[in-house]
C-alpha cells in the first residue's frame, strides 16, 4: 500500500513540471538579451527577442526583424534558439499531460524519454545564447551600426571583435581598449558618452528556472521502478532429537 508521503511526492513532481512550463511561456515574449547605454540624458536599450529586435530611446521605439536590422547572424542564432526552445516547451506540455493523466498506462521508457527530452531542449536554449551571442555580434559587426537600420558606410571598414561598441553614438571605436557585447556574454564598460551594459534578459533567466523545475520533476525516474530487496534467508528448522 502506498504511504501518504509517497502520494504527496507523486503529486508534487507533476506540479513542479507545470510550474516550470508556466515560467517558460512568458519567455516567448520577453527579451533574451539586451545592450543598454546610460547617460544623464536618458537610456538607449537594444533588446533581442525570439523573432525580432527592438531599440528603445527617450525619443522613439523601433521594432524590426533581424534581417531588416542588418543583423543576419544574430537573427540566425535566435531562429535556432526559437526552434529548440519551442520544441522543449511542446515536449514539456506533453510530459505534463502524461504525468498527470496517463503515466501509469504508458511504458516507463516513454515517460522517461519525454521528461528528459523536455529538460534537455529547454536547457539548451539559454546555453546556446551564452555560447554564441558574442560571436554573433562579432559576425554582424561589419553591418554598421548593430543598432537597427543602417548598413556599413563606405568610409568605414568592417570593425572587428577587438573594437569597442558605443550604443549611444551607434558606432564602433578602437581598437584601443576593446569592450562590449562582441567580447563577452555579459559585462559593463564606462565610455566617454555614458555607461554601456550588456547581458541576458528576463527570458534567459526564466528558461533556466523552468528547466531546473522540470529537471526536479524527473527525480522519481532516477530511482528503479522496483526497489531491490535483500534475499530472504530461509529459517533453519530446529534439529530433531
Amino acid at each position: 500500500m502506498e504511504s501518504a508521503g509517497s502520494m504527496q511526492r507523486r503529486r508534487l513532481f507533476p506540479l513542479l513540471c507545470w510550474v516550470g512550463i508556466a515560467l517558460l511561456i512568458p519567455a516567448l515574449f520577453l527579451s533574451w538579451y539586451s545592450v543598454s547605454s546610460t547617460t544623464g540624458s536618458g537610456n538607449i536599450i537594444e533588446s533581442f527577442y525570439l523573432g525580432h529586435a527592438q531599440l528603445s530611446s527617450p525619443s522613439s521605439n523601433w521594432t524590426s526583424s533581424y534581417s531588416d536590422a542588418w543583423l543576419p547572424d544574430t537573427g540566425s542564432l535566435y531562429a535556432e534558439i526559437t526552434i529548440v526552445f519551442t520544441a522543449g516547451l511542446v515536449v514539456g506540455v506533453a510530459n505534463g499531460i502524461v504525468s498527470i493523466f496517463v503515466r501509469r498506462r504508458l511504458p516507463r521508457w516513454i515517460v522517461i524519454s519525454l521528461s528528459f527530452s523536455a529538460v534537455a531542449l529547454v536547457a539548451l536554449a539559454p546555453a546556446l545564447l551564452a555560447a554564441f551571442q558574442p560571436s554573433a555580434v562579432c559576425s554582424d559587426a561589419s553591418n554598421f551600426p548593430p543598432p537597427l537600420g543602417q548598413g556599413v558606410p563606405s568610409r568605414i571598414g568592417g570593425p572587428g571583435c577587438t573594437w569597442s561598441f558605443d550604443l549611444r553614438d551607434q558606432g564602433w571605436y578602437g581598437p584601443g581598449q576593446p569592450s562590449g557585447p562582441g567580447l563577452s556574454f555579459a559585462g559593463h564598460s564606462a565610455q566617454y558618452s555614458g555607461n554601456l551594459t550588456w547581458g541576458p534578459g528576463p527570458a534567459w533567466f526564466l528558461a533556466i528556472a523552468g528547466a531546473a523545475l522540470m529537471g526536479t520533476a524527473t527525480t522519481p525516474y532516477w530511482r528503479p521502478s522496483h526497489p531491490i530487496q535483500a534475499p530472504k534467508v530461509a529459517e533453519e528448522e530446529p534439529a530433531q532429537s
